[in-house]
């Protein structure tokens, strides 16, 4: 993946720009990862709803309260692209090297 060297501007949510959502993820640590990535990229991201896509004893509640990710609306783009990349990678890992329980 191809990132600049230089990290995200900090969050200004006063900014007179669109906030617009990029992805929806399955738990609090993809969409943290996923979020940290965007930042490193230099796209300030915000993760909205953690921790509320999961009930008592990590029962998935569905997405509509599957932690979101939102990037300014001139961000989305690249975003959108670059989330893609990095899940397309995470899959192409887990199918070069599927978890395997030690016996």
């Amino acid at each position: 993946m191809n990132t600049p060297d230089s990290p995200a501007p900090a969050w200004n949510p006063s900014d007179d720009e669109e906030i617009v959502e990029v992805a929806s993820c399955g738990d609090d640590a993809e969409a943290s990862g996923l979020a940290a990535a965007l930042n490193e990229a230099g796209i300030p991201c915000n993760v909205v709803q953690p921790g509320s896509g999961v009930g008592g004893g990590g029962i998935p509640l569905g997405s509509r309260t599957e932690p979101k990710l939102w990037v300014r609306e001139h961000d989305a783009e690249v975003a959108s692209r670059l989330i893609r990349e990095m899940r397309a990678e995470i899959e192409e890992d887990h199918r070069l090297h599927p978890y395997r329980e030690e016996e």
